[in-house]
């Protein structure tokens, strides 16, 4: 089964094949059955929870449904609790930073799906997630990472210092719990500098919301904005893997992120609608702003505005579309070439060549000389390449 709209198609499934256990798993976050189905294998079905991440979602159902097998709900009632527990104390220390950010004058919006947990969810622990994703100017990266050092946050070691990334990652153990809350700090919407350009980080500032649910000072993009970046956010995992309990995926229709889309859609006004129609197009998201409300649509009954679906498909493929569909090189060259100067194309050629000596060390291992490193990095890359390009998802 293909979910496609006119010029991107993707598979409607992470490569495993569609079973009575995933069709089980779909049904349970839209229209649950009264009953457990015989046929159904307990194990798999957790598994295909956990790939999806709606254990915590899909526990509500699960309890008011017949024949459930313990082992099944302990699991899920467990994932609940955990996740609750989690939830408290990320939005507690998540927020203080945010709000340290705003206090020293440096705004920010939450993206992603900590802005969807406290704005359509209404239990922010359901929607499952790992992190916060948080959006500053460029400018205030240095004095952001200052505050969030004083705050006890630690910033990862990266391969660039800029140059080939817009997006540091700063964690800080929870020594209560054993936990650790880490926020991706970015300041350009995406790493691919072809992506970033659906939006500036300055109008998503601008036009941000109150996101008082999280926290007295955080902000989260306008609804509009929310759903064209969470259908490009889905794309991007066709391209860029994701993991889950350790193992990495290709995959567009994780649920989560359609459950996300479904609830953001439902919150839209007529005037919404009708922004959202124009920008999509404006800015090159149509087809994949298509793709995600047409699989929710499928999914989870998603009402939309008639002939919207239509009119996008009937776009020529924008430069988005034709970055989603190459291979990685023809990506990395295609990002390259959409940096601004001289300059800027340098760093991210030197950084993508010749990574920070730091990075090497962790990543590879201390022992051997950065000669050697730098030569086994080039090797395992190209083999991933023709992996990805030869076969690729």
């Amino acid at each position: 089964m293909a979910l496609a709209s006119s010029n991107l198609t993707i598979s409607a499934n992470d490569g495993t094949g569609f079973d009575v256990e995933e069709d089980f798993v779909r049904a349970l976050v839209s229209d649950a059955p009264d009953s457990w189905p015989e046929t159904l294998n307990g194990t798999r079905v957790l598994e295909r929870l956990v790939f999806h991440g709606t254990e915590v979602l899909s526990a509500a159902a699960l309890k008011e449904m017949e024949g459930v097998p313990a082992e099944v709900l302990d699991a899920v009632e467990r994932a609940a609790l955990v996740q609750g527990f989690w939830e408290d104390r990320h939005r507690k220390v998540i927020g203080d930073a945010v709000d340290a950010l705003a206090e020293a004058g440096i705004d920010s919006v939450i993206l992603k799906g900590t802005a969807s947990a406290y704005s359509v969810y209404d239990m922010p622990a359901a929607r499952t997630r790992g992190d916060t994703d948080l959006l500053i100017a460029g400018e205030n990266v240095d004095r952001a990472g200052r505050i969030l050092g004083d705050l006890g946050f630690g910033r990862d070691t990266t391969f660039s210092l800029g140059g080939a990334v817009t997006q540091f990652s700063f964690s800080q153990a929870d020594a209560s719990c054993g936990w650790e809350h880490v926020i991706d700090l970015h300041w350009s919407l995406n790493n691919s500098a072809v992506l970033s350009r659906a939006f500036s980080t300055r109008e998503l500032l601008k036009r941000s919301v109150p996101l008082a649910r999280f926290s007295a000072m955080a902000r989260a993009p306008h609804p509009v904005d929310a759903l064209l970046i969470t259908c490009l956010h889905r794309f991007v995992h066709l391209v860029s893997p994701y993991s889950v309990e350790g193992v990495d995926h290709f995959s567009a229709d994780r649920l989560i992120w359609l459950a996300d889309i479904d609830r953001l859609a439902r919150t839209l006004s007529d005037k919404d609608w009708g922004a959202l129609r124009i920008e999509a197009t404006r800015r090159g998201l149509a087809d994949v702003t298509a793709s995600g409300l047409e699989t929710g649509q499928t999914i989870f009954g998603t009402p939309l505005p008639e002939g919207l679906i239509g009119e996008w498909n009937a776009s020529p493929p924008s430069l988005v579309d034709r970055y989603l569909k190459a291979g990685r090189i023809t990506r990395t060259w295609m990002d390259l070439r959409a940096l601004d100067g001289a300059g800027a194309k340098a760093a991210f050629v030197r950084d993508h060549l010749f990574p920070r000596a730091d990075y090497m060390h962790a990543r590879f291992g201390e022992g051997g000389s950065l000669s050697i490193l730098y030569l086994r990095r080039v090797l395992r890359g190209l083999a991933k390449v023709l992996r990805q390009d030869l076969g690729r998802p």
